[in-house]
C-alpha cells in the first residue's frame, strides 16, 4: 500500500532519505513521483510530476528539481510503498 512519506531529508544529487508514518527509512532515488498539493508556477494542484534531482538551499531548504527548475519540496508530496 502506497503511504505517504512524513519527513524526508538531501541525501545527495540523486536521492533522498524518507520517513514513513510508521517510522520506516527508506533511500529514493530520482526520478521519482510526486504530487502537487499546491498549486506552484505552472503545476496545477494535484498533479503528478516527476523529480529529476534534488538540491538544497543555503539554509538547508530541500529542493525538487522539476523539468529543469527548482521547486521547494513544501509543494509536493511523496507517496511510496514500504
Amino acid at each position: 500500500m502506497r503511504q505517504p512519506v512524513l519527513y524526508s531529508q538531501f541525501c545527495d544529487p540523486h536521492s533522498i532519505l524518507v520517513i514513513n508514518v510508521s517510522g520506516k527509512l527508506r533511500r529514493l532515488f530520482c526520478p521519482f513521483r510526486v504530487k502537487c498539493v499546491k498549486q506552484v508556477m505552472n503545476i496545477p494542484k494535484g498533479s503528478w510530476v516527476i523529480v529529476e534531482e534534488v538540491a538544497m538551499t543555503p539554509k538547508d531548504e530541500l529542493i525538487f528539481i522539476i523539468s529543469g527548475r527548482p521547486y521547494a519540496h513544501a509543494y509536493f508530496q511523496i507517496f511510496i510503498q514500504f
